[in-house]
């Protein structure tokens, strides 16, 4: 070996100065390299191979073939004359894959995936622990290629320790449906991969934490993860009183059609689950625990899931708005409301794959929820004329139960065949039957000029039936050379059912209120047919598809039939992607898509929420069409440490469904949804992050910005509304993170409204940051805080700072234990302060939180 040439070594060419990569490459079979043109007087060479002692020389370029009779030294021969510092390289592009090297970022014992994905440039986690990375929302965590808990990402972040994590890779994820036909559908699905480390791989591991302190504050989660090369079961359970709910923002279950307003029909269950930790207003408690079990063999591959949650909270608002009545006209409205509420729901989820052959496949997925909710709330409202004057008053309470029972199942089968056509076939079948029972006591007064008071006590009863069927078949063939053409076809079925009995006390007992009372039906089939080709041609990757979707909507109000309605649409569909570098990437789409109107929106019926609030749902609505454009760019240079992300996506909609009001003297609204020509949005997004050597500090760059231009009507008088949003930050932080980790992050925020009846600029300020240093005998120390300013002439601008800190300190060599000692809100500002404007109103809001507390926990790693 000492006189062999060594094949595979790797080659980088950096700026003498600062170590700033610049090329890299690797040896041939002997020994030579080769490195591309570049604009530089001279370089310094550094040749690295396992076992050996890296290589480090100067040279200066004259475009001339240089020997540099490079000879390798193995570590422990070589007498070091000069000390270069190399700091770990921690990303590379592979492909369109962005992979870190988890051990180049510090950790501190206790710290779950989250805390390491935070230090990751080009990947943020806002305060909900939401995770964006590649300039876009990530939908879904791996942990060593496969679902964990189901398709909630913060059940990763939020529970497998960083220091389980070996790799972290970032990419867009094809569906089952696309690996298999090798074609690309356009849609991201930006994804995360966790590797975990070899020693994590098969064994067991986790982590027991207790802590309690001031307040009768409390918190307890445990985790345990059993992997296996087959086998693969995890266990996570949490109880708290800290307003750790562990809800995603969807919460466990999101409903289309029915009573909900949206506009599809059916309904969905979402997969995520009650761990994922947000800080939310009100006082919570929460408990909650789940488990699940994989295995994946040869041919099958199995994964189930059973989760409970209970939650029990407290909340207190405080709400002033100032509403613009019309065009020259305004009144004021103050708004208190307590409540309590106690839920509870059960999640049961399996999925089966099972590949018959090597050129066919069988999925089977399913899922069912049960959920329990039940809700008490006291409001007082009141409501002052430009100048002040009391115009009305109420007092509403509301005592509610809900209780719903959603299930669906899929199976799908796929089949490749010799000449490489594939067949894939689809069913699915989901159903939700839920009922919801509602007491309102109902007091208001008015002066207009007379007093007029109003009392009533209701009781409202609602069945709901949400079903959806589904039939896809797809075919794909070789068109020409290694592309792809995708011919397909579908059927869709929605149907929603609601009986609602609305009923009014007396003063002797119920009886039914006929004009507010129905059955509503509401069935909807969509039929489309459609083709994709997909083709290649060098570095770009295109895309070119139309569908011809036919929609008809029908329905019945009581047993009045609804004459049927018919709608059809050409829907065309493009993309394109171009990798300019191994480390560029360009993608343009553009697709169209058509919305039916809900049940509520599309039937008679008719709301009483209050003496003050009523809705009317409208027969007259036509379906909303979109057009949809999107360019993302995103650039890696993982040497230097520069990133660059950028998105723009732009919609255009014809008769898009708004919901127009209208106010009376007396402040009384009615709310009905109605078309208007069209609206725009604009939004956009860019990040920037790079190196400062000689600060031994990396800087970040981001904005975002939306743009929506539409109407609203107010009073029957048709409003023009531009409503802006934008944000813009930037941060420092140290990249020499072996003993201390520092951040500081300023962030600007606003939302512009202007209509024919206001004009309105919310903006807010913050300022945050965190420090953390390791100490001697195992003693370490966090801490971060924040201020926000809201500096608006409408609303209160005084600053409003928070801080929290941690002391802590490991036991024993393997770090097995933890006792460690927090503050939080230090300074009791924590008040739950929001402030917003739209195209008629401003608004603030105070909500109570968990204040100033202490906690001491202590936490030991399995």
């Amino acid at each position: 070996f000492r006189s062999q040439p060594i094949e595979g070594a790797v080659v980088i060419s950096m700026e003498p100065l600062d170590s700033v990569m610049v090329q890299f490459g690797s040896t041939d079979e002997q020994g030579h390299f080769k490195l591309g043109k570049f604009r530089k007087d001279s370089l310094l060479i550094q040749v690295s191979f396992l076992g050996f002692a890296p290589f480090y020389q100067t040279i200066t370029c004259k475009g001339e073939d240089i020997n540099l009779q490079v000879k390798m030294q193995s570590e422990e021969m070589l007498l070091q004359t000069v000390v270069v510092k190399e700091e770990r390289i921690p990303i590379k592009m592979n492909g369109d894959t962005v992979q870190y090297d988890a051990r180049a970022f510090r950790v501190k014992t206790g710290d779950v995936t989250e805390d390491l994905l935070k230090k990751m440039p080009g990947i943020e986690v806002d305060d909900q622990g939401n995770v964006r990375a590649m300039g876009k929302s990530v939908s879904k965590v791996l942990v060593d290629g496969k679902e964990f808990f189901g398709s909630d990402p913060k059940m990763a972040t939020k529970n497998i320790p960083a220091d389980a994590v070996k790799k972290v890779k970032v990419f867009d994820k094809k569906t089952e449906n696309e690996t298999f036909t090798k074609t690309d559908d356009g849609e991201e699905n930006i994804t995360i991969d966790l590797e975990l480390k070899e020693d994590k791989k098969v064994g067991g591991f986790g982590r027991l934490t207790a802590t309690g302190g001031t307040r009768e504050r409390y918190a307890a989660k445990g985790n345990y993860f059993r992997f296996a090369p087959k086998i693969k079961y995890s266990l996570i359970g949490m109880s708290n009183n800290t307003n750790q709910t562990g809800y995603s923002i969807d919460d466990m279950i999101s409903f289309k059609g029915g009573m909900s307003a949206l506009q599809n029909g059916g309904f969905m269950i979402d997969d995520a689950l009650p761990f994922s930790g947000n800080d939310v207003d009100g006082l919570w408690q929460t408990h909650s625990g789940a488990g699940s079990f994989s295995y994946n063999g040869n041919q099958l591959e199995l994964n189930t899931t059973l989760s409970a949650l209970n939650q029990n909270s407290i909340s207190n608002s405080e709400k002033e708005t100032e509403q613009f009545f019309n065009l020259n006209e305004k009144f004021f409205l103050n708004n208190d409301s307590k409540g309590t509420s106690n839920s509870g729901k059960y999640l049961g989820k399996v999925s089966l794959k099972y590949e018959i052959d090597t050129t066919q496949q069988i999925s089977l997925k399913g899922k069912m929820i049960s959920d329990f909710r039940k809700n008490l709330n006291d409001s007082k409202e009141w409501r002052q004329n430009e100048i002040h004057q009391l115009v009305s008053q109420n007092k509403y309470s509301l005592d509610k139960i809900n209780v719903s029972l959603p299930w669906s199942g899929s199976l799908t089968y796929r089949k490749r065949f010799k000449n490489g056509h594939t067949i894939i076939g689809l069913t699915e079948y989901s159903k939700n039957e839920s009922i919801d029972d509602q007491s309102i006591d109902d007091q208001s007064t008015f002066y207009d000029p007379d007093t007029t008071y109003v009392s009533v006590y209701r009781e409202i009863n609602r069945d709901v039936l949400s079903r959806k069927d589904k039939q896809r078949l797809e075919y794909t063939l070789p068109s020409f050379k290694e592309n792809r053409l995708k011919i397909w076809g579908s059927r869709e079925g929605f149907l929603d059912k609601e009986n609602l009995d609305n009923k009014i006390f007396d003063g002797t007992g119920f009886s039914k209120i006929d004009s507010l009372s129905g059955d509503y039906e509401r069935d909807v089939e969509r039929l489309q047919v459609g083709m994709l080709q997909d083709m290649k041609i060098g570095k770009l990757k295109l895309g070119v598809g139309l569908s011809y979707e036919q929609s008809s909507l029908g329905g019945a109000v009581g047993d009045e039939i609804i004459d049927e309605k018919k709608y059809s649409l050409f829907k065309p569909y493009l993309k394109w992607g171009l990798k300019i570098t191994g480390s560029s990437f360009v993608r343009f789409t553009y697709r169209a898509s058509q919305n039916l109107p809900s049940l509520k929106e599309i039937l008679p019926i008719v709301e009483v929420h209050s003496a003050s609030y009523t809705y009317r749902g409208n027969p007259s609505l036509q379906p909303a069409r979109n057009h949809r454009f999107s360019l993302t760019y995103r650039n890696f240079d993982r040497f230097s440490g520069r990133s660059f992300y950028g998105s723009l996506n732009f919609s255009y909609y014809r008769n898009p469904v708004i919901y127009a009001r209208s106010i009376d003297a007396g402040y009384r609204q009615i709310v009905t949804p109605m078309n208007v020509p069209k609206k725009s949005i604009l939004t956009g997004y860019a990040f920037y992050q790079m190196k400062i050597p000689f600060l031994k500090a990396k800087i970040k760059l981001n904005t975002q910005g939306n743009l929506m231009h539409g109407t609203t009507i107010l009073n029957d008088e048709l409003l023009s509304s531009i409503y802006k949003t934008y944000s813009m930050g930037i941060g420092i932080s140290n990249s020499k993170k072996k003993i201390y980790d520092f951040g500081i992050d300023a962030m600007v925020r606003g939302n512009v409204t202007e209509t024919n009846a206001q004009s309105a600029t919310t903006v807010s300020y913050s300022y945050s940051g965190y420090f953390s240093v390791t100490m001697p005998k195992g003693f370490e120390f966090d801490t971060n805080g924040a201020i926000w300013y809201y500096p608006n002439t409408r609303f209160d601008a005084f600053p409003r700072p928070r801080m929290n800190w941690t002391l802590s300190k490991t036991f024993t060599e393997s770090k097995k234990w933890l006792i460690g000692l927090s503050g939080y809100d230090m300074f009791g500002r924590n008040d739950g302060y929001k402030q917003s404007a739209g195209p008629d109103q401003v608004s603030t809001t105070r909500t109570e939180r968990v204040g100033r507390y202490f906690l001491l926990k202590v936490s030991y790693k399995i």
